[in-house]
């Protein structure tokens, strides 16, 4: 099944995770020349030869929304034949396409930056265990008055890759909170051999600007095509 989503060049770890068991998953119908995995998050991918018939397509999904009773769908390709198709397919059911950006780390730049860096906070790294995955992950947190307040964590490891996720508390933003918690969770990441990714939609240009600042470099476009249930039924 893994070689089946080897044609990605892109989401490698939300795609690896699943499919070495750290999250549960699910796949299209066999029978079809295409595959999708649904994952258990709102991203889901697709692989595999493009069918003449759009609506193989169409029904697989319709039909996982329609189980699923979920009120989003995004989805996403390996390459630009396969965007032309969703292209299409979307447009016919009233989608939207977005953007999002993967960049790539410059090691030699951010241990440059991580050895040099003096820090401001307390920074915290543990292994954190959640509901959905299977295994813990390394999270990086600030703390204050004994509640969390900034974390950075590597909550998806597939194919020697981790997926990155930063959040800060609105009241505490602008401190410099991310940057110190992804810094050490990154370094963890560099430390074990995982390759870190960064991605995010276009419009988030806070995230944009604090992964060229930890060293991430050259992003890349990666088209996601949406559903949600304001915009009628898939």
């Amino acid at each position: 099944m893994k070689k089946l989503f080897n044609d990605y060049t892109h989401s490698i770890p939300i795609i690896h995770s699943h499919l070495e068991g750290q999250y549960k998953y699910t796949l299209s119908e066999v029978k079809y020349s295409f595959t999708i995995l649904f994952t258990e998050f709102d991203f889901h991918y697709i692989s595999g030869t493009i069918p003449e018939d759009k609506e193989e397509v169409i029904s697989e999904i319709r039909k996982y929304i329609k189980e699923r009773k979920k009120d989003e769908f995004i989805l996403f390709s390996p390459n630009e034949d396969w965007d032309n198709y969703l292209s299409e397919i979307f447009k016919q059911i009233g989608g939207a396409i977005d953007l999002r950006y993967s960049f790539t780390l410059d090691q030699t730049a951010f241990k440059k930056i991580h050895d040099n860096y003096k820090f401001n906070h307390e920074v915290k790294l543990q292994r954190f265990s959640d509901k959905l995955s299977s295994s813990p992950y390394y999270q990086a947190e600030v703390y204050k008055d004994g509640k969390v307040i900034s974390f950075s964590r590597a909550y998806m490891e597939g194919a020697a890759n981790a997926e990155f996720d930063v959040w800060t508390d609105s009241k505490h933003r602008y401190k410099g909170l991310a940057f110190e918690t992804s810094l050490v969770t990154i370094n963890k990441l560099l430390e074990l051999g995982f390759t870190p990714n960064w991605s995010c939609w276009e419009h988030k240009k806070g995230s944009h600007m604090l992964a060229y600042k930890l060293g991430f470099i050259n992003p890349i476009k990666i088209k996601a095509f949406i559903w949600v249930n304001d915009m009628g039924e898939f």
